[in-house]
C-alpha cells in the first residue's frame, strides 16, 4: 500500500473548515451585556446553543456536538476528564480574540466534536504603564439589595520596559442568585 500526500492550491474559503474571529471590540460590546463567555460566544455565533447561565458549561454545544475549548492553543479538558468550566477559566476582560475553527475538527485533536474555540488572552501593549479598573453591579430583578446582586471588579497593568513586557490582571466576581418570579394562582 502505498499512501501519498501533497498539498493543494486551494483558497482558504474554499476549505471544508471556516474560522470565526471574534474581535477584542466585539468583546467589549457584549460585556457591557455579559460577563459571561459562553453568552458572548452564543450572541455572536448563531449555531453556538444558547448560554445557560450557570458556572458549568455542561449541555453548551456547536450544532449540537462539544467544542473543544483552549486558551492560547493549550486545551482545557478532554473527553477523558471534562470538567464544564471550561469557558469559565478566564475572565473576558483577559482576552483579545476568540478564534472558532469549525468543520473538518478531526484534525484539531481530541475532543473537538463540534468545533475548536481558542480563546486569545491581551499582550502587554508596547510603551509606558497602562492601567485599566472596572466595577460593575448587576441584578435579575428590579430588587436592588440582598442576596440576588452580583457584582464584579477587574484591575489590570501592563506596558513595556526597555528588555521586558509585562501585564498583570486581577477579577473578582460574585455572583447573586437567581430568583424565579413568584406566580399567584388567580381565584
Amino acid at each position: 500500500m502505498v499512501v501519498s500526500v501533497s498539498r493543494t492550491n486551494n483558497e482558504k474559503n474554499d476549505s471544508a473548515q471556516v474560522t470565526h474571529i471574534i474581535s477584542e471590540q466585539e468583546i467589549a460590546q457584549q460585556r457591557q451585556l455579559t460577563s459571561d463567555t459562553s453568552q458572548i460566544i452564543s450572541n455572536l455565533l448563531l449555531p453556538f446553543s444558547p448560554a445557560r447561565q450557570k458556572m458549568s458549561g455542561s449541555g453548551e454545544t456547536l450544532r449540537g456536538r462539544m467544542p473543544l475549548v483552549m486558551i492560547d492553543g493549550i486545551p482545557q479538558s478532554s473527553p477523558l476528564r471534562p470538567t464544564g468550566r471550561e469557558m469559565h477559566t478566564i475572565d473576558a476582560s483577559m482576552m483579545e480574540r476568540i478564534e472558532i475553527m469549525q468543520g473538518a475538527n478531526a484534525t484539531n485533536g481530541v475532543g473537538a466534536t463540534g468545533c475548536v474555540i481558542n480563546i486569545v488572552t491581551k499582550r502587554a501593549k508596547p510603551g509606558s504603564m497602562n492601567e485599566y479598573f472596572s466595577v460593575e453591579a448587576t441584578s435579575p430583578t428590579s430588587e436592588l439589595s440582598g442576596n440576588t446582586m452580583s457584582y464584579k471588579t477587574n484591575y489590570s497593568v501592563n506596558g513595556s520596559e526597555e528588555y521586558i513586557d509585562y501585564l498583570f490582571a486581577l477579577s473578582y466576581e460574585d455572583q447573586g442568585l437567581f430568583k424565579m418570579p413568584t406566580i399567584t394562582p388567580s381565584a
